[in-house]
C-alpha cells in the first residue's frame, strides 16, 4: 500500500486491537486494509512458490492458467484467486485517498477560515511514511552487502531515486531493492498532486468537477499508453494512470463528511459491477485498465462498508491487527516471504506447491504479520509522534 495502508489524522492513534469504537476512528478503515495487504501478500506468496511472472498473472489469467494447470497439478486451480491480489494495491489507493481528503476536511474545520495548511499536510505525510521506509531501505541495502544473492542497487542513482520517493519513474529502478517500494512512491506523487488536482478544483468548481478532471487525466493517460503500447512499468503504473483510483477514494470523503452517499446502488447492480472486475481481470482487451474498474467498485464496497453503524464481528475483529499494521507488513512482507519459507522447509515442512500456498504461507504470514506489528509499534508510531512534536515545538516558536 498504500499504500497505500496510510491511516488519516483521525486514526493515527496507537488503537489497541480490541479498542476500536473510538471516537472518530472508523474500524472499517483497518479490516479493509488488512482485506488489501493480505490479498497483496497472497499475490507475492504464490509468485515466490511458483517463480516470478510463471504461474498466473493479471495480464492474461486464461491463456497462462491452462498451461500451469497442466505443469503443476489440477490442484492449482484451487489457488486461483492468489494471482488477483494484485488489486490489492488498488483498494490502498483507494483507502488512501479517502483518509488523506477526510483528514484534511476534517483539520479545516478546526483552522480559521477553512484554511489548507501545504507546509503541515506534507509534513505529516512525510512523518508517516518516511520512518518505517527508510528502516526497512537501509535494512535491505544492508542485507544486500552481506548477501551477495539479494539484489542490490542499480547505481548511485537508484539510491538518489529512492531516498527522493521517485524510483517509480524510471523503468531501471521500478522493481529494485524490494519489489513493493514502487507504490510508495506513487503514493508521495499523490500527495503532490492532491493539493492542486483534487482539493483546488474541488473548492473551486465542486468535488464532480475535481473527480471528472481524475477520470480525464488517468483516461488519457490510459489512451496514449494504449497508441504507444507501451509495457514499461513506469508508464503502466504512473501516477498520472492511477491518480482516478485514489480520486474515487476522496470523493466518498467529500460525501462522508457531508453526511451524503455518493452511491446508492441496488444488491443487483453492485454484483453486476463486481463482476465486471471480475471479468476485466481475466479478460486480455481490458488488461490495461482493469484497475480503474476495481477501484469503481471498491469505492461503492467503501461507502456502504463506513456506513454499518454496528460493532465489529469476531471475524472482522480478528483483521484490525493486520490493518492497523499495514504499512509495516507492506514494507516488509515481500523480503521475508522467501527467507521465512526457507526457514519453515528447514524445520521439516513439505516443500510442495500446495502446501506453502497454505499450512507453510499461513505460519509464513503469522510470522510475518508479528514483525510487522513490532515496527509499527517501535518505528511507525514513535515516527508519527516525533514529527507531530517537532510541528507543534516549530509553531509554538514561530508563534513567539
Amino acid at each position: 500500500m498504500s499504500t497505500m495502508a496510510l491511516n488519516p489524522t483521525c486514526t493515527l492513534q496507537p488503537t489497541a486491537p480490541m479498542k476500536v469504537r473510538q471516537p472518530g476512528h472508523l474500524w472499517q478503515l483497518d479490516v479493509l486494509r488488512a482485506v488489501a495487504i493480505l490479498a497483496v501478500f497472497g499475490f507475492h506468496l504464490i509468485e515466490v512458490v511458483h517463480g516470478h511472472n510463471r504461474f498466473l498473472t493479471t495480464w492474461n489469467h486464461w491463456l497462462v492458467l491452462h498451461q500451469n494447470i497442466e505443469s503443476s497439478g489440477r490442484w492449482n486451480w484451487i489457488f486461483f484467486a492468489l494471482p488477483l491480489g494484485d488489486v490489492g494495491v488498488t483498494l490502498f489507493f483507494v483507502i488512501s485517498g479517502f483518509c488523506i481528503h477526510l483528514s484534511v476536511l476534517q483539520a479545516r474545520k478546526r483552522e480559521p477560515g477553512g484554511r489548507f495548511n501545504l507546509l503541515n499536510f506534507m509534513w505529516r505525510r512525510l512523518w508517516r511514511i518516511y520512518p518505517g521506509y527508510l528502516v526497512v531501505l537501509a535494512a535491505l541495502l544492508a542485507l544486500a552487502r552481506l548477501l551477495p544473492e539479494r539484489p542490490g542497487i542499480n547505481g548511485r542513482g537508484d539510491l538518489v531515486a529512492h531516498l527522493l520517493l521517485l524510483h517509480n519513474l524510471f523503468d531501471r529502478y521500478f522493481y529494485s531493492i524490494n519489489g513493493s517500494f514502487w507504490s510508495l512512491g506513487v503514493e508521495w506523487q499523490f500527495y503532490l498532486m492532491y493539493p492542486v488536482l483534487f482539493l483546488f478544483l474541488s473548492d473551486r468548481f465542486g468535488v464532480k468537477a475535481a473527480m471528472l478532471a481524475a477520470i480525464i487525466i488517468s483516461g488519457t493517460t490510459q489512451v496514449a499508453l494504449s497508441l504507444f503500447a507501451s509495457q514499461s512499468p513506469a508508464w503502466i503504473a504512473s501516477p498520472l494512470m492511477t491518480w482516478v483510483n485514489w480520486c474515487w477514494g476522496a470523493l466518498i470523503a467529500d460525501y462522508w463528511v457531508n453526511r451524503r452517499r455518493c452511491f446508492t446502488f441496488a444488491p443487483w447492480k453492485c454484483g453486476v459491477i463486481w463482476l465486471t472486475a471480475m471479468v476485466a481481470i481475466v479478460f486480455v482487451p481490458t488488461r490495461y485498465f482493469h484497475d480503474k474498474i476495481w477501484a469503481f467498485a471498491f469505492a461503492v464496497a467503501l461507502e456502504q462498508y463506513i456506513h454499518c453503524f454496528r460493532a465489529p464481528k469476531i471475524w472482522e475483529r480478528w483483521l484490525i491487527p493486520i490493518g492497523i499494521s499495514s504499512y509495516s507488513l507492506y514494507l516488509l512482507h515481500q523480503p521475508l516471504i522467501e527467507p521465512l519459507l526457507r526457514l519453515c522447509h528447514r524445520a521439516g515442512l513439505p516443500t510442495r506447491p500446495a502446501m506453502d500456498l497454505t499450512l507453510t504461507g499461513l505460519m509464513v504470514l503469522a510470522l510475518s504479520v508479528a514483525i510487522s506489528y513490532v515496527s509499527f509499534s517501535l518505528i511507525e508510531m514513535p515516527g508519527v509522534m516525533l514529527g507531530s512534536a517537532i510541528w507543534k515545538q516549530l509553531a509554538q516558536r514561530a508563534r513567539r
